[in-house]
């Protein structure tokens, strides 16, 4: 039998790191705050300082101020509403004056503080078990918002059942040139081209080491794995990139992701072209996935993995490919016959997780995907080359016809996430549900 548990969108706005209001909706707030600094003169992005009432103060003193008093009043303050409810109220619509990539920086140093609301709240029905894992809750932050692994413990502390953290890169490297993140508030989006920055995988590995049984019973920790750009043309140097990071992150992780769909990097683009073009990455695709199996399986059995507090004894990673809601009928087949068993979906920047048990199909089973008559793929369930589950979906290189931001910000490259993705990443969602 399936079994589904779906979280909505309104019950994961977590006060302090709300992402739809601050990436991509502006609040009357936030308009305020800019026409103040407007007529007074200030620089309302890109300065990091907040004019307020004409005192100047930096992101950083401001932080330090709230942390003294933080102390003078006791910790228990964070997990009040009232605290919660200044958050929300105050902070987060301040984060927004900035620059989004400064906003999204603040907020990082803010959580390393630990000023960000904590939700100790035990929730019994929340309970769920997916990969052979226990989440206690189904609510998980995507990959990219925590890249370096920073500040895992204090997301765990909002409430979250499951962090992935990353993407990561055997290599540090800067990514794109700034700036490259841009908020669509019409359209409750961002577009962003980051472009993988990383510190590399020694960096983030320690932290995660660092981790170790601090985090909390239930709480599942995940890592997003990608190769440096400077081989993403190079099929050979590609899987060598993400079996490097299998032995370097997989020791003290619950769940290895595997990235071949961020729109920022020349190889993540859908199959198109001819039979024979499509034939060859789909064979690239099914020696990468083979190779990274193999390195997971090659992994120690942990009994009790530091950094991974709640994995069941004696077992690996999981792994869990990434795919990209711009695949085509013949895309979306051939990624659903890399996978068996179960799907695990969040909306990237919309803190909305989704999990489902899919039942066990043969490996001879075929199937043939909705609105097609040319071809047909079989399952490779249990297979060497099979992954455990899905991350539906990264987000898009495409643009819809629907957003209503200014032309210039809906032109620039990179990839657009938010509300605009649902339906398209629902119909996704709905179509691998389907070949399972």
């Amino acid at each position: 039998m399936r079994s589904t548990l779906l979280a909505s969108r309104r019950t994961v706005e977590f006060v302090g790191v709300n992402l739809k209001r601050c990436h991509g909706q502006r609040s009357q707030s936030e308009y305020m705050t800019r026409e103040f600094a407007s007529k007074s003169g200030a620089s309302s992005q890109g300065s990091g300082l907040l004019r307020l009432g004409g005192w100047v103060v930096s992101a950083a003193g401001a932080a330090t101020a709230a942390a003294v008093g933080l102390a003078a009043v006791g910790y228990d303050l964070r997990a009040t509403q009232f605290y919660s409810t200044l958050a929300d109220r105050v902070g987060t619509p301040l984060l927004c004056v900035l620059d989004a990539e400064d906003a999204h920086n603040l907020a990082l140093q803010l959580l390393a503080m630990g000023l960000a609301p904590v939700d100790d709240t035990e929730r019994p029905r929340l309970h769920t078990t997916v990969l052979g894992l226990p989440f206690r809750s189904p609510l998980g932050l995507a990959a990219g918002f925590d890249k370096q692994a920073r500040v895992l413990l204090p997301f765990f502390g909002l409430g979250f059942g499951y962090v992935e953290v990353g993407g990561i890169t055997p290599l540090p490297q800067p990514g794109n040139p700034k700036p490259r993140v841009f908020r669509l508030p019409e359209d409750q989006a961002i577009i962003n081209r980051f472009g993988l920055n990383s510190e590399g995988a020694a960096a983030v590995a320690e932290r995660l080491q660092a981790a170790g049984s601090k985090v909390p019973p239930g709480c599942v920790v995940g890592a997003n794995l990608a190769s440096n750009t400077v081989n993403v043309s190079n099929p050979a140097a590609f899987a060598a990139d993400c079996v490097s990071l299998v032995a370097q992150i997989g020791p003290w992780v619950d769940v290895l992701v595997l990235n071949v769909s961020c729109p920022n990097v020349g190889r993540a683009s859908p199959a198109h072209g001819n039979d024979a073009e499509r034939q060859a990455r789909e064979q690239e695709m099914d020696s990468l996935v083979e190779a990274v199996v193999c390195a997971r399986n090659a992994l120690p059995a942990q009994d009790h993995k530091e950094g991974a507090s709640g994995a069941t004894p004696s077992r690996r990673p999981a792994l869990l490919l990434k795919v990209s809601p711009d695949l085509d009928a013949a895309g979306r087949a051939h990624v659903a016959s890399l996978w068996y068993r179960e799907l695990i979906c969040y909306f990237c920047s919309e803190l909305f997780l989704y999990t489902s048990r899919g039942t066990f199909i043969s490996p001879t089973h075929s199937f043939r995907p909705p609105n097609s008559n040319t071809f047909c793929f079989s399952r490779k369930n249990g297979a060497v080359g099979s992954v455990d589950g899905l991350v539906v979906a990264n987000t898009t290189a495409l643009r819809p016809e629907s957003l209503q931001s200014a032309g210039e910000v809906v032109g620039e490259k990179g990839g657009l996430s938010g509300a605009p993705l649902k339906d398209t990443s629902t119909a996704l969602l709905r179509d691998l549900y389907r070949y399972s």
